[in-house]
């Protein structure tokens, strides 16, 4: 009787390998899309340690914080904040898109890359997304700091031009 792992090897090898090669030129297309669009290098998606290098780039990050990747236990944190911040430099910023790009991280990629929507913000630590972030800050803290002044009791109507906040009436 033959076992699971002759029938397995013999039978199934040729799909789990064209598989595997299909996986890869997707994940290498989507990258190499998504590079174009952040105006890096295509070829750097390719390449060991340069892509890791060009990925620091588009995400505003110094290219020596490739080295916390070869932290055991802590690169998997690590990898998952990149790619949250990632997210962020496409305002990819639901619930659903972390969960895509946790999930389904190369066809995530490859959808960053070739979407005629998602456009390329710039680095999350500087340029514009950092200013409207400090901005966005701003205006929670000074919601915050008013509400606390009413008492808490606030509500928050939207008006045609903007927002606006009234007591609660009871």
């Amino acid at each position: 009787m033959a076992t699971l792992i002759d029938i397995f090897s013999h039978h199934y090898a040729p799909v789990i390998i064209l598989g595997g090669l299909l996986l890869f030129f997707i994940g290498a297309v989507g990258q190499w899309m998504l590079y174009e669009k952040c105006n890096q290098r295509g070829i750097a998606s390719l390449v060991p340690v340069w892509n890791v290098a060009a990925f620091m780039n588009i995400v505003g990050r110094p290219g020596w914080h490739m080295i916390y990747l070869l932290v055991p236990v802590y690169n998997i944190y690590f990898a998952i904040k990149i790619f949250m911040e990632l997210c962020y430099c496409f305002k990819r910023t639901k619930a659903k898109d972390y969960f895509f790009m946790l999930a389904l991280n190369g066809f995530f990629v490859l959808n960053l890359g070739f979407s005629a929507t998602s456009k390329y913000y710039g680095p999350v630590y500087e340029g514009p997304i950092r200013d409207e972030w400090l901005v966005e800050q701003e205006k929670i803290r000074e919601m915050k700091l008013r509400k606390q002044r009413m008492g808490g009791h606030t509500r928050v109507r939207r008006n045609a031009t903007s927002y606006q906040e009234k007591p609660l009436v009871a």
